[in-house]
């Protein structure tokens, strides 16, 4: 039950006025302060999230120019004919033109088998001879495989259907489609078709194989094919054919991958060359994300001043008690300054590459400038472009240090939340002496408000006396 308290009918003091402004008094001094620190803390554990979130985004962005992607140029590869060949290049590729001749294209295995059937829920075999066993509940098996697949079984038993025949082999999954064909041919136009998924004379060869039982009413033996082989082209240059399982040739050309969509006996020319605009797309990504934090570390970074009266308060933002944005960027912008190419003829360091850093941090890149002297002089782009992600942005690198699991903000995270632990336990103990003064007070109030009451009784009681006397 709650506790009713009638503060001063006997004194007329208002006690619970008094025991409210001492408690306020007390959370001024020693609530109210800690519960803005942990407010100003948590706050600044929000913005170190963000800033490492953004500085991963960076790092992405800076990876794309480093050597683990085979170099900081963008490559591209076209073709003379697309209807024969289509291209693609990695940054690895090496600029430069091949020749090449499709002889054939690779091609998978397909067989449909000579038994036709009335319907596609047609019952296979009748009977199945086994001199050992019933005919009538006998099951044979017929072994499938396909390419370097392991191989799989189909039970035939005198019940089995042709659809079962095919859900079973789709089922199985091991490089084997199966379908069943209406060929429109009387009395039994039903056939079973096998594709292989996989091209090439090995990885595409389906083999079928049955038990002497089968063999016995010459279930699934004879059959009409389209045997698999491999693609096979040449190269203007190099010596012999070459062959492929597949269409998509990427082991020959380093860094390019070449789809062969036809046969002809014209060459198709491969060109590699550097691309201007993927490079540049990249470097305006990377220049855009850097700029974000640069805008996100202003804002977190601000100082107010507020004026009340002769009070002046600096209201501070939730970075600027730490200076760990501050470090990130200062170390990223070393490393632009460090990431040298004396070879270069036309690009040596940064602002070779059109990047300037501006008066508020943030940088401006001159695509313009870049272009030009891209084509001047690709090795020094690259080299700088290269040098300057592989410092930055792999594993162990300067944005690591910062992102990666339990380094630098993670533990300034994990300093500032056991930092507002500590203080909510001085904010709880400070809460609980306050409660415990109130109590205090209360019953120290209670006893002078009884006393105040027994004196007033007594008094009225000597003035009802006197004026008894005076009668």
């Amino acid at each position: 039950m709650a506790t009713v308290n009638f503060s001063g009918l006997a004194s007329g003091i208002d006690f619970e006025s008094l025991i409210k402004a001492t408690s306020d008094a007390t959370r001024a001094q020693r609530v109210l302060p800690n519960q803005k620190k942990v407010q100003d803390i948590t706050d600044t554990n929000s913005a170190l999230s963000e800033l490492k979130t953004k500085l991963t985004t960076l790092q992405s962005k800076a990876k794309a120019f480093a050597t683990i992607n085979g170099g900081a140029l963008t490559k591209q590869a076209t073709t003379s004919d697309e209807t024969i060949i289509t291209a693609s290049a990695s940054n690895a590729a090496p600029n430069g033109q091949y020749s090449v001749t499709v002889t054939q294209l690779a091609k998978g295995h397909t067989m449909s088998f000579n038994d036709r059937f009335a319907a596609s829920d047609s019952v296979v075999a009748a009977t199945i001879v086994d001199p050992a066993t019933n005919a009538a509940t006998h099951t044979r098996e017929i072994a499938i495989t396909a390419g370097t697949n392991s191989t799989f079984y189909v039970d035939i038993s005198p019940t089995t259907k042709l659809s079962d025949v095919a859900d079973a082999i789709n089922s199985a999954n091991k490089g084997v489609l199966a379908s069943i064909v209406n060929t429109g041919q009387s009395p039994n136009p039903y056939a079973l078709v096998l594709k292989s998924t996989d091209t090439g004379a090995t990885n595409g060869l389906i083999t079928v194989t049955t038990g002497t039982d089968i063999n016995a009413v010459s279930l699934f033996q004879n059959k009409t094919q389209d045997t698999p082989q491999d693609a096979s082209f040449t190269i203007t240059g190099v010596s012999g054919a070459i062959t492929s399982a597949t269409n998509s040739v990427s082991s020959v050309i380093p860094g390019v991958t070449f789809n062969l969509l036809a046969s002809s006996a014209t060459a198709v020319t491969i060109t590699v060359s550097d691309d201007v605009s993927g490079t540049t797309a990249k470097i305006s990504d990377f220049v855009n994300t850097f700029n974000d934090i640069i805008k996100m570390m202003a804002e977190n970074n601000k100082v107010e001043r507020q004026q009340n009266g002769e009070k002046v308060t600096n209201i501070f933002g939730p970075l600027s008690i730490s200076r760990i944005d501050e470090n990130a960027i200062s170390a990223i912008k070393d490393q632009m300054i460090a990431s040298r190419y004396e070879n270069g003829t036309y690009v040596k360091i940064f602002a070779d590459l059109g990047i300037y850093t501006n008066r508020d941090g943030t940088l401006e890149f001159k695509t313009d400038k870049f272009t030009e002297n891209l084509a001047k002089d690709p090795t020094g782009a690259g080299q700088v472009l290269k040098t300057f992600a592989d410092n930055v942005a792999l594993t162990g690198g300067t944005i690591d240090q910062y992102v990666a699991f339990n380094k630098i903000i993670d533990s300034a995270i994990t300093n500032n939340k056991d930092q507002i632990t500590d203080i909510n336990d001085r904010i709880a103990e400070a809460e609980a002496q306050i409660s415990k003064t109130e109590t205090a007070m209360r019953a120290r109030f209670s006893r002078l408000e009884a006393l105040t009451a027994k004196m007033q009784q007594q008094g009225a009681a000597a003035a009802n006396a006197l004026a008894g006397l005076s009668r």
